[in-house]
């Protein structure tokens, strides 16, 4: 008798490479659902949370849109004052006045403003009589002033002219020119 040994036949050699090939792709189709999953639910917390930030901005947006309403009269008085501010000259420009229009032997000493009645006392002296008249003529070809008057000319005794000038102003040096419009739209 002979022995006859049998060999299983063996059903199919699976190679190593394609049992870790197939594993790989599986985890990697797993990962890919696993991540997809996760980015599906993280989309709608965002897609939610955008909707109710949304919906907090058009209530913030009605109510700055209220408070704007409520602010746009104010805001039309604060431009009608601006208006009124920006036209108001000051008594000072006098000041600015008699410096730009006075003759360098010409010195004031003295001055009382009276706004309401808008004129100006003046005291001052001068070198002659001669450099007087010219100041004299001088402010009075100045459209300015309305009217000027002289008085107390005085020959002192270092031989200057001492002398006073009352002046009236006309209102577009003293008091602002202001239209009519503007102080009726205004109210206090």
């Amino acid at each position: 008798m002979a022995i006859e040994i049998k060999t299983r036949a063996k059903k199919g050699n699976i190679s190593p490479f394609l049992v870790m090939g197939v594993i790989v792709c599986l985890l990697l189709i797993l990962g890919t659902i696993g991540f997809y999953i996760y980015l599906y639910l993280n989309i709608n917390k965002t897609q939610k949370a955008i909707a109710e930030k949304e919906a907090k901005a058009q209530e913030v947006n009605k109510e700055i849109a209220v408070r704007e309403a409520e602010l746009r009269p104010m805001k039309a008085k604060i431009e009608q004052y601006a208006k009124l501010i920006a036209s108001h000259k000051s008594p000072l420009d006098i000041f600015s006045f008699l410096e730009n229009n006075c003759l360098p032997d010409v010195y004031f000493s003295n001055i009382e403003l009276d706004v309401e009645k808008k004129s100006a006392n003046l005291s001052g002296h001068a070198e002659d009589f001669g450099t007087l008249e010219q100041q004299a003529f001088y402010f009075r070809s100045q459209p300015e002033i309305a009217s000027l008057d002289i008085s107390n000319v005085i020959l002192d005794e270092d031989e200057e002219v001492d002398f006073k000038f009352n002046i009236i102003f006309n209102a577009s040096l003293f008091i602002p020119q202001i239209e009519e419009e503007v102080v009726e739209e205004i109210e206090l």
